[in-house]
């Protein structure tokens, strides 16, 4: 049974620990065929996340103008997976950046989690929103439906 967030914060939270600990299971990794699933997941787990948080989260209140740089990070990390390229100087680059983006996010004093808090906007509702539309990206028991993000427009992508 999946994990029952309180809110749409602590499911965001949740998100972003489970992208950190992909990082340093990265920063660990012996093999170069285990780096590579590893970046691969962190790919298309901070993908969905900042997918979620553009189409749900953020819009509610302001954008993260960094998530632009981010997508590009992971297409080039994902291209050089494709073509058996160096990847590991940009695996770091994209934990740097998401390291800045938590801590943007889960700031205490002006962060977009303490002003969602002080905004009133219902967070338990806001969570079952999130909730329903992760579930649209994440994998599937058939092909894979994973989401991309080309200049403003979403498109599923079916991965063999």
């Amino acid at each position: 049974m999946p994990h029952v967030f309180t809110d749409a914060i602590a499911l965001l939270k949740a998100d972003h620990r489970k992208v950190r600990d992909l990082f340093r299971q990265f920063d660990r990794a012996g093999s170069a065929s285990r780096r590579k699933a590893i970046a691969r997941e962190i790919c298309s787990e901070t993908r969905i996340h900042l997918m979620v948080e553009e189409a749900i989260f953020s819009s509610t209140f302001q954008a993260d103008r960094g998530h632009e740089h981010v997508r590009i990070l992971i297409g080039d990390i994902e291209s050089a997976l494709e073509q058996d390229a160096p990847f590991a100087a940009m695996v770091a680059m994209l934990s740097e950046n998401f390291s800045q983006h938590v801590h943007e996010q889960e700031s205490l004093s002006g962060g977009l989690f303490a002003m969602s808090r002080k905004s009133g906007v219902d967070l338990v509702k806001l969570r079952d929103r999130i909730t329903a539309h992760k579930e649209k990206f994440l994998p599937q028991s058939e092909p894979q439906a994973l989401p991309e993000v080309v200049g403003s427009q979403m498109k599923l992508l079916v991965a063999a």
